[in-house]
């Protein structure tokens, strides 16, 4: 099963796929992604990044899509950008996508450890929650 998981922060997209084979997980650095809207007001650049998350899951052909929710109010508030960025990712998705709280991100790994730790998968740091909402879904959504 291939599961990708993504973060979404300020005008960034941040996908990391991950496949579960039975016990053995697989993270695949060459295929993640990030995607970065330049101004979120201009049509043409939303188009762009639009056509780039489309053609980025096609090619990865996942399983599942699994999304770190973004703080809705209070001071950790999503930016309106971050709300345009993830419907452009649910409605390219060509398949399942669930989002998740961090809250639950938090509970299902507390004290838990990971097939495949962060530290191992070599991958950058901005890329880690993308990282753990693969993990999430391959090991809790299954």
């Amino acid at each position: 099963m291939k599961v990708v998981g993504v973060e979404i922060k300020g005008s960034s997209v941040y996908m990391v796929d991950v496949t579960f084979d039975g016990g053995l997980v697989v993270s695949h650095a060459e295929s993640c992604a990030s995607f970065t809207v330049g101004d979120d007001e201009d049509s043409q650049c939303i188009s762009s990044i639009f056509s780039d998350i489309r053609a980025y899951l096609s090619s990865v052909d996942a399983d599942m899509l699994v999304i770190k929710q973004r703080s809705r109010k209070g001071r950790m508030i999503g930016s309106p950008t971050g709300f345009k960025l993830e419907a452009l990712v649910q409605i390219n998705a060509q398949c399942p996508v669930h989002i998740v709280k961090a809250n639950d991100l938090k509970k299902f790994y507390g004290g838990r450890a990971l097939p495949l730790e962060f530290s191992d998968a070599e991958l950058f740091s901005y890329q880690e929650q993308a990282f753990v909402c693969a993990n999430y879904g391959g090991l809790k959504l299954t």
